[in-house]
């Protein structure tokens, strides 16, 4: 993925990011529905590795959607909220990523 400034064009807005290139389509497919709770913008760098993470997995979507379900699994045994809404917002993310790559081929 490579961001670049507003002026250059074209782009998608996606989660602040201005995102150029082969990943536009697919984080654009993404860009409606944004599983990450709002968090500072000190914070924000950590939401971006994931994101790149994601984009550059080798992970079939098969894969994508296997490993969305085992957090869904892990999201219901917990009691700790904090740790059952970061599961679900990832495996929300592996599920979008895997639609996306799912339509691109």
């Amino acid at each position: 993925m490579r961001t670049t400034p507003a002026a250059e064009s074209p782009v998608a807005l996606t989660r602040g990011l201005l995102v150029t290139g082969p990943a536009r389509s697919r984080l654009a497919l993404m860009a409606a529905a944004d599983p990450w709770p709002e968090i500072r913008d000190e914070d924000r760098w950590v939401i971006e590795l994931m994101e790149e993470r994601l984009e550059n997995t080798r992970r079939s979507p098969a894969e994508l959607r296997a490993r969305a379900t085992e957090l869904r699994a892990e999201a219901q045994r917990t009691d700790i909220t904090g740790v059952r809404d970061a599961a679900l917002a990832v495996a929300e993310r592996y599920e979008q990523v895997a639609t996306a790559r799912t339509g691109a081929r």
